[in-house]
């Protein structure tokens, strides 16, 4: 797949922690200000970036980093901080697997998502991530190839979601990531499922794409819905063209939302939803191969990826404060892949 073959030929490419300083003094009445961490790690040479934070309050957060292709035995990084970004340290280097998503229920509880081995795909900690265990085995039901996203939805209960390539699955805990039960899923309604988000353990959404023979090229972009704990899905939303999927949902409140879509040539578009995703509009962006998508409010709001096409894969950063009627560069990352507020 594209995204995998882009990872291979990575040569070098850092990847910095950056901090909005517009928390700093809750105030968000002009353009957000940010800054690089001076002390944050920067990604290993062979690695494209970063892939997932997660933060469970302003102080006590995680970012991880997949392996490097062509590295034998080579493991993926975790990294902790508990002083708002200040300062990192480096709790876990034996995942041998590429790390692609995190959550918290709590400071010390914990899982990651990975891709590429089918067999161990799922892992949990409850140290703080000093130390991990696969708990892949511990889903009942059908097992994902991979786990692109996760939805923490309170301090026992979580969604998972995976992977960006077919098949694809969605996995539910309750119990803080101790077990997990696989949800059905519509094939024909959704193939591959890279993201979601859950207001509740009943309600939530996936985003990913649809392709009748599971091949990105022809496949078009869906968001789904359910409200019964993912029973039933409603397709809300899938596009007019191919080649493209849905790739990242984050919501500003509970009826602003956003969502990524994926597309490495003609114009890209990302969606926007003001009726709580009960309907989702198409917003033209450029020329770009979109991932990393977050909004602080309607108007202002940052898009990252891959870059322009295959051939530059250092994707930069742009910011909109407009309401996406005008973009410019945000002087800031490359290859963004998530945002987290």
């Amino acid at each position: 797949m594209k995204t995998f073959t882009r990872f291979i030929f990575t040569v070098l490419i850092l990847s910095v922690i950056i901090l909005n300083t517009s928390f700093l003094n809750n105030s968000f009445s002009q353009s957000p200000q940010w800054m690089t961490l001076p002390n944050a790690p920067v990604a290993d040479s062979g690695v494209a970036r970063y892939d997932d934070t997660y933060f469970i309050n302003p102080n006590t957060g995680w970012i991880i980093q997949g392996t490097r292709y062509f590295v034998q035995n080579d493991t993926g990084k975790v990294f902790r901080t508990t002083d708002g970004g200040n300062s990192w340290i480096l709790t876990n280097h034996e995942i041998r697997q590429y790390l692609r998503s995190v959550g918290f229920f709590n400071e010390n509880t914990g899982i990651i998502g990975t891709l590429h081995d089918s067999l161990h795909i799922l892992y949990r900690t409850t140290d703080g991530g000093f130390n991990w265990t696969d708990i892949t085995n511990s889903i009942q039901g059908i097992i994902p190839s991979g786990i692109c996203g996760i939805s923490i939805v309170n301090s026992t209960t979580a969604i998972a979601t995976g992977r960006y390539y077919c098949p694809a699955n969605i996995i539910r805990t309750t119990n803080a990531g101790l077990n997990w039960t696989s949800l059905p899923i519509d094939t024909s309604i959704i193939r591959s499922v890279v993201d979601c988000h859950f207001w509740s353990a009943d309600s939530g959404y996936i985003v990913g794409g649809y392709s009748s023979t599971n091949l990105f090229y022809n496949g078009k972009s869906v968001v789904a819905m359910t409200t019964n704990g993912g029973l039933n899905w409603t397709r809300v939303y899938i596009s007019p063209r191919v080649n493209e999927w849905c790739w990242k949902i984050q919501f500003v409140n509970r009826l602003l939302g956003y969502v990524s879509i994926e597309r490495d040539f003609n114009l890209t578009y990302y969606l926007k939803t003001t009726d709580g995703g009960l309907s989702w509009a198409e917003k033209p962006f450029m020329v770009y191969d979109v991932e990393g998508i977050g909004f602080l409010n309607e108007n202002t709001g940052w898009i990252g990826g891959w870059g322009f096409n295959n051939l530059d894969p250092s994707g930069p950063t742009y910011e909109t404060t407009n309401a996406g009627a005008s973009w410019h560069l945000a002087g800031w990352g490359i290859n963004m892949n998530r945002v987290r507020f």
